[in-house]
């Protein structure tokens, strides 16, 4: 016992580690009690409580599927409009170009001027040339009347015949001469014509490449003309298209939200060895050609069929498979010997039925349609949209086909205006 500042205090012993495991045991057991309670508690309200339905099968719309001996595949052709003739126009000899009456983009007629070359050096030529055939007439007027006399003087033997015969000859020189001379002046007019252009044919003025001022060689280019009136629409085809073009058949052209019908006029006899296509030439008909610009590009649609026994069904069926395959949702009617039942289900007008995937392959795609090959027979019922909100093996109800229309489609295939 110690004392300290008038008070004694007293040591007390800590409690022994047998009391303290009891209360621990003890404490815990209480918990343990506590914690049953309330779970007996909580299941027993929710035995009581009243359970939530359960939720409805989806609801899917189908279609059957019908099979098809065949299907139409569209193809699209390149198809350039070029002119029925075109001419690059030169001059045969060189000189300078003086005048070019024309610009890119005119309308000539056939036999108008489009251009002229300096004939001054010609001109001088031919100024020449006619002096000398004048002086040619001279001469010959004069062999001609020394002819008469030296005949009239041999008629009285006051001649000998060799002035008679050098006369003569005098005359058929002079006439030799002067034919030359009406060549040489012949050959300075053609070249005189030469050296003015003109159009062969009614056209469209091209490029114009040269411009006045310019020395031009012989069988440089000028310009170009493109005939107008009579556009042609070349494409290049395999050569089984190209030997089915029918001549009596119209084709349609598209490009630029316009529609061009054309007839076949000819196709070519080679191969282009780089494409491997057959050039056909097409003739728009009469009027559709108008408003076509030389170079532009369209393009001539075909169909063709393609025989094998294919589905048409919409895209939104078809749902993406394992490793980049497709498949459809099909629709397993219920089976009366499984329990299933194969009614309409509580008056409601719509059908219980299981959906099976069934992995199909895409033969061609067109627009929102598709052409599928799959082990399916016909009459085999699908889902036709919803793909995202059903699963394999799930139970959904299917719309009563004589309820609701939209519930059963019956898609064929029909040709369209442009098949072969």
């Amino acid at each position: 016992m110690s004392q300290t500042n008038g008070r004694s205090t007293e040591r007390r012993p800590p409690p022994s580690l047998a009391r303290r495991t009891l209360v621990f045991g003890f404490s815990t057991i209480v918990a343990a009690a506590l914690t049953a309670g309330a779970t007996v508690a909580i299941r027993a309200g929710a035995a009581t409580a009243p359970r939530p339905p359960a939720a409805a099968p989806p609801t899917v719309e189908t279609l059957t599927l019908e099979s098809l001996d065949a299907h139409e595949l569209r193809r699209g052709y390149a198809a350039r409009v070029e002119p029925a003739r075109e001419a690059s126009l030169a001059f045969e000899t060189g000189g300078t170009l003086v005048e070019v009456v024309v610009e890119e983009g005119d309308r000539i007629a056939a036999g108008d001027v489009v251009a002229r070359l300096d004939t001054r050096l010609l001109e001088a030529k031919r100024a020449r040339l006619s002096a000398s055939r004048e002086a040619l007439d001279s001469d010959a007027e004069l062999a001609r009347l020394a002819l008469a006399r030296q005949t009239k003087l041999e008629s009285r033997d006051f001649s000998p015949g060799a002035a008679l015969d050098e006369a003569r000859l005098a005359v058929t020189r002079i006439a030799s001469r002067i034919a030359e001379a009406d060549a040489a002046l012949a050959l300075v007019d053609v070249e005189l014509d030469k050296a003015v252009l003109r159009a062969p044919f009614d056209a469209l003025v091209g490029a114009r490449t040269l411009d006045p001022g310019a020395t031009v060689t012989a069988g440089a280019p000028v310009l170009a003309l493109l005939e107008a009136d009579s556009p042609r629409l070349r494409v290049g085809l395999p050569p089984e298209r190209a030997l089915a073009l029918d001549a009596e058949r119209t084709y349609t052209f598209v490009g630029g939200g316009r529609t061009v019908p054309a007839r076949p006029l000819t196709r070519r006899g080679d191969m282009d060895p780089r494409t491997r296509t057959v050039s056909a030439l097409f003739e728009p008909l009469e009027g559709a050609g108008a408003e076509l610009f030389f170079g532009e590009l369209l393009e001539l649609a075909l169909t063709e069929r393609v025989p094998g026994e294919v589905f048409d069904v919409p895209l939104a069926a078809l749902a993406e498979d394992e490793r980049g395959l497709w498949s459809v949702m099909t629709v397993v009617e219920p089976d009366v010997a499984s329990g299933e039942r194969a009614t309409i289900d509580d008056g409601s007008g719509e059908l219980r039925a299981r959906l099976r995937r069934v992995a199909v392959r895409i033969v061609h795609l067109s627009g929102e349609r598709a052409y599928i090959s799959a082990a399916l027979p016909d009459g085999t019922r699908i889902v036709a949209d919803g793909r995202h909100r059903v699963v394999d093996g799930e139970r959904v109800r299917v719309a009563a086909t004589g309820r609701a229309a939209i519930g059963e489609r019956h898609v064929r295939v029909a040709r369209t205006e442009d098949g072969m």
